[in-house]
């Protein structure tokens, strides 16, 4: 199953503060960043720079989606189970692995929510003998899982939230034509694109009685980076050249969204606010921007660069200024970003 580079986050808007550039730790704030992903086959986070290894990259790893509640870290991704095998889904609690498949299946954990003692994870599993997928998500371990779709069809998702008692997931399906954009509330689906070609929604966001989500959309003649409020579609460009939306925060009338967009010759990573871009990266290197995090009027977000030996560089940029985390001498992803 192919994995896909372009990894979504959950909606975060918090008051608190968050990271500049400098040495370790968010300097101007006195805040701790964490950045999760992977480096080389290892998933690890890092925490103001300092790399913490949650797998020894003897099978290919990575963390997809990062929560940090009080103390305790959770990281959310898989790891392979040996040369050619499955990926298997797993998150991390202060680096301590809970394993939520057997290797049967080739599964991708996606993204991780924390409520109080709770763990919700949503993620997908790929039927070998099917060639298809079903969208799924745990609560706490393997022992509680709830299938979102019946594997008749290819389906992923990407990011989970919990609002109160609702549990939101985000994702797309496929209908025989295209993949449709969707989320589903509390197992209930709630289709964002009409079908007649491939869409996604990558990550959401509640606040207040309005629901936001990020995603792509074809619009005109190219797939657009869009967020969706209460299911109507806003375009955040209108270029004509490809982009796509990763992540999305909102904080009082305010909307973020983090992601790429094509620039004829290469991705230029960026976020979009209100409508309104902010380049991260020049556009001269393939570059996206995976997640983004709101505090004390502060915007956090993550991702990573190629450099001139086509490796990521894993960054973080504190309202526009950029910090690199790894050296580029292993290829290296950026998937979430958390500072408090």
């Amino acid at each position: 199953m192919k994995r896909i580079a372009i990894t979504l986050s959950a909606c975060l808007a918090f008051a608190a503060c968050k990271k500049s550039g400098g040495g370790p730790g968010d300097t101007a704030t006195g805040l701790v960043v964490y950045v999760a992903g992977s480096e080389g086959y290892v998933a690890k986070y890092w925490k103001d720079k300092t790399a913490i290894s949650l797998t020894d990259g003897g099978n290919g790893a990575r963390i997809n989606g990062l929560f940090v509640s009080g103390p305790d870290v959770y990281g959310a991704g898989y790891e392979y189970s040996g040369t050619g095998g499955n990926g298997v889904g797993k998150y991390w609690k202060n680096g301590t692995a809970v394993t939520l498949s057997n290797g049967s299946q080739d599964v991708n954990v996606k993204s991780v929510f924390v409520v109080g003692k709770d763990v919700y994870v949503a993620g997908y599993s790929y039927n070998n003998s099917t060639k298809k997928s079903t969208a799924l998500y745990w609560k706490n371990d393997s022992n509680t899982v709830v299938t979102l779709t019946d594997g008749v069809n290819m389906a992923t998702t990407n990011s989970i939230y919990v609002s109160g008692s609702d549990i939101y997931v985000t994702g797309r399906e496929y209908n025989g034509t295209a993949f449709v954009a969707k989320y589903w509330k509390n197992g209930k689906e709630v289709a964002l694109t009409d079908g007649t070609h491939d869409g996604d929604a990558t990550a959401i966001c509640i606040s207040g009685n309005d629901i936001y989500v990020s995603g792509t959309k074809y619009i005109g003649s190219s797939y657009t980076a869009v967020y969706w409020k209460n299911g109507v579609a806003v375009p955040l460009t209108n270029s004509g050249y490809g982009s796509l939306a990763s992540a999305i925060a909102v904080s009082g009338n305010d909307v973020y969204v983090t992601g790429q967009e094509y620039n004829g010759s290469k991705y230029a990573a960026k976020y979009w606010k209100n409508g309104v871009a902010v380049p991260l990266t020049d556009g001269a290197n393939n570059a996206s921007a995976t997640s983004v995090f709101l505090s004390g009027g502060n915007v956090y977000v993550c991702g990573y660069e190629y450099n001139a030996t086509n490796h990521g560089v894993v960054k973080y940029w504190r309202n526009g200024t950029a910090v690199a985390i790894t050296d580029g001498t292993t290829y290296g992803v950026a998937t979430g970003i958390w500072v408090k």
